[in-house]
């Protein structure tokens, strides 16, 4: 398990409800549904969510951000490198989203990452940290936490927390 995901954890309570936003083929889907909570997968990749129909557990939805159509408000959101794939009026639509998507006093995650010099991520759409703390506050979001990573300074990582 990776470090940011063994915090997140830490402010979970057992058997929590996870919505994890642009989940991709599930890995980390699947690794919190190992640790015994509830998790909703949502992406857009109808190919990606189909490995995810097999797996107990997981309730996979197709949709496309800043659309969160839950049946329920959960727990925790989960948000891992999303963000930089939606314009900047989504990235902010999606915060928004999944703070009216969150319980009272729920956990919202999003990492973000920057442009590789290189070019090898012509797609993704520039987040600046700043605008990230802004997002969070319009969205009545209370960040908790936000740090560059350690190990690679490319990764920046948020907690936040509904008020």
């Amino acid at each position: 398990m990776n470090y940011e995901l063994s915090r997140f954890i830490e402010y979970l309570p057992k058997g929590a409800t996870i919505c994890d936003l642009g989940a991709g083929e599930g890995e980390t889907a699947a690794e919190l549904t190992l640790l015994g909570f509830q998790v909703t997968a949502l992406d857009n990749n109808l190919q990606a969510l189909a490995t995810l129909k097999n797996l107990p557990g997981i309730t996979v939805v197709n949709a496309t951000l800043p659309e969160i159509p839950l049946k329920t408000k959960v727990d925790a959101i989960w948000c891992a490198n999303t963000l930089p794939w939606l314009s900047q009026p989504d990235q902010q639509a999606t915060i928004t989203e999944a703070s009216r998507s969150l319980k009272p006093n729920g956990i919202f995650y999003c990492s973000t990452r920057s442009l590789d010099p290189r070019g090898k991520e012509s797609m993704l759409i520039s987040i600046q940290p700043e605008k990230i703390k802004e997002a969070l506050l319009k969205a009545e979001l209370t960040l908790m936490k936000d740090h560059a990573d350690p190990n690679d300074p490319k990764w920046h990582h948020w907690f936040a927390r509904k008020r």
